[in-house]
């Protein structure tokens, strides 16, 4: 396969990746699990798609899922027992409109908070008495090798982002930045291919 670089660029104060066609960003934590009982996902996007993986990190009935769902942003994030689900959609338009949008969402034992734009927030429990998040599994931001099959994902067709649509992202209680995992060579992937 061959690795075409993915676009970085420096904006907002943090690192941007820009995905084009079939590109996504991918990171192996079998070597550094995710274990927490608390957790911070921020991530800011812009993108003309109204479908698409934002983040995705887990497997079985243990993950978080975070995507586009007809220009609304739609998270599901499952302990083990049974999954939050929240849909936030603004009071006019949609987020696809290649704008800047912020989603921050915390997570303190069952308890989720989703917040877009500062603005739009969503409060809820996961199920049952299941608090830790487990993934030893793969961490995708703007898409995935098979999007439609991972745990979480709405029913839409399995897209990426594309057309120059910019991700810019912290996960959890561990600050991945997208530009240190891009450095980490032997369990990164940029667009499917494998940096070696």
């Amino acid at each position: 396969m061959v690795t075409t670089p993915c676009t970085w660029v420096s904006a907002r104060e943090e690192n941007v990746a820009t995905f084009r066609g079939s590109e996504y960003f991918c990171y192996d934590l079998s070597q550094n699990p995710i274990q927490s009982s608390s957790d911070e996902i921020t991530l800011s996007f812009k993108t003309w798609q109204r479908n698409g993986l934002l983040l995705h990190t887990g497997k079985s009935a243990d993950y978080v899922n975070l995507a586009l769902k007809d220009g609304a942003v739609s998270l599901v994030i499952n302990l083990g027992s049974g999954a939050f689900e929240a849909i936030v959609e603004p009071v006019n338009g949609k987020f696809n409109d290649n704008g800047w949008h912020d989603i921050k969402v915390t997570r303190n034992l069952r308890q989720v908070t989703i917040s877009v734009d500062g603005i739009l927030t969503t409060t809820g429990y996961t199920q049952e008495d299941y608090t830790m998040l487990g993934s030893d599994d793969f961490f995708y931001v703007g898409g995935s090798p098979s999007t439609a099959d991972l745990p979480g994902s709405p029913t839409y067709l399995g897209t990426e982002f594309q057309s120059g649509s910019s991700v810019a992202t912290q996960l959890l209680t561990k600050t991945l930045s997208l530009l240190w995992c891009a450095s980490l060579t032997d369990t990164s992937t940029l667009m499917g291919s494998p940096m070696k």
